[in-house]
């Protein structure tokens, strides 16, 4: 599978999320809703002032994807890594997490401390998917603490596979199959993408 190239800072980057639900209201105002799926990683990215040989890495792997074709790995600028400085590279799943869970229990991390906080994203190494933790993760002293996610689990996680929380890629394809370049005087360029998870 390929890899965004990483060599040039997005001169900006926005993180969101897609869900799918289902939303119905009766006449008397009682609303139901039902989610399908699971929620999916989104990122706007932008870069400005590039030159043509910097803007000629971007846009030959862009054109390489062939729109909404291909498959990637990104690995976005500022959330990459933890924003905590405890956060080890990975730590392992002390016990099995069921599909559908949101808790995770993780072992192998510094003792009696907070470790991983709100919004950081993980991966699991037996799955592409991307989580984010709904709540700062603190180890007990014998260097074991239990995940929050955000998103309930795709898959099963077997206990003793790796989870980690630096340097972590998120699986995507661009949304859209007409991607344009621009171009300002004199020959500077400018070029936005809109990416989402793809699992």
């Amino acid at each position: 599978m390929a890899t965004f190239p990483n060599s040039l800072a997005p001169s900006a980057i926005n993180m969101g999320s897609q869900s799918t639900t289902l939303v119905s209201k009766s006449h008397s105002g009682k609303r139901q809703a039902r989610k399908f799926g699971t929620t999916l990683v989104t990122f706007d990215v932008s870069w400005t002032n590039l030159n043509r040989v910097q803007m000629g890495e971007l846009w030959g792997f862009v054109q390489a994807q062939s729109g909404q074709f291909g498959v990637f790995d990104f690995f976005p600028a500022l959330y990459r890594d933890s924003s905590n400085s405890n956060a080890p590279v990975s730590a392992i799943v002390g016990v099995i997490a069921l599909a559908r869970q949101r808790r995770v229990q993780i072992s192998g991390l510094p003792a009696s401390k907070t470790v991983l906080n709100a919004g950081d994203l993980i991966r699991f190494d037996n799955h592409p998917k991307a989580y984010l933790l709904a709540e700062p993760t603190v180890s007990d002293a014998s260097g074991n603490a239990v995940m929050v996610l955000t998103f309930d689990l795709l898959r099963d996680v077997p206990a003793t596979r790796v989870v980690f929380f630096k340097y972590v890629g998120v699986q995507m394809s661009l949304v859209d199959d007409a991607i344009s370049l621009n171009q300002r005087p004199p020959f500077w360029h400018d070029l936005s993408l809109k990416l989402i998870e793809t699992i």
